[in-house]
C-alpha cells in the first residue's frame, strides 16, 4: 500500500496537529452537502424560535393591556403624560360665552 506524498504528508499534518491539541483536526475536509445540512437546520432552528417569539410578543401584549385595564379599573393605572403647551390652540377660532343671567328659571 503505497501512500502518495500529498495523502502521507496530510498524516503528518493531522498527527502532530491533535498532538498539539486536536482543535485543526480534520480542517481540510470539509463536506458541502453537510456544511448546507447544517445551514438549513440553523434556519430552520431561527425560524420556529421568532415564530415562538411573534407568539410570545402577541401574548405579552394582551396581558400588559389586560393588566393596565384592571388597574385603571381601580384608579391604580400609570397616567400618560399630559401635554401642557396651549401655545399650539392659540390659531384656532376662540369662542366668548357672554352669560347674562346666572340664577336658575326654577327660581
Amino acid at each position: 500500500a503505497e501512500i502518495d506524498a500529498y495523502e502521507e504528508g496530510k498524516l503528518e499534518r493531522d498527527w502532530y496537529m491533535a498532538e498539539e491539541g486536536g482543535a485543526a483536526q480534520g480542517m481540510d475536509e470539509v463536506d458541502p452537502a453537510r456544511e448546507a445540512e447544517r445551514e438549513e437546520k440553523k434556519k430552520r432552528q431561527l425560524a420556529q424560535v421568532a415564530r415562538v417569539n411573534i407568539r410570545q410578543q402577541m401574548k405579552n401584549e394582551a396581558n400588559e393591556m389586560w393588566e393596565l385595564n384592571r388597574l385603571g379599573a381601580m384608579g391604580l393605572a400609570e397616567r400618560k403624560e399630559v401635554n401642557l403647551d396651549f401655545s399650539k390652540e392659540d390659531d384656532e377660532k376662540r369662542v366668548a360665552v357672554v352669560v347674562r343671567e346666572t340664577t336658575p328659571p326654577f327660581l
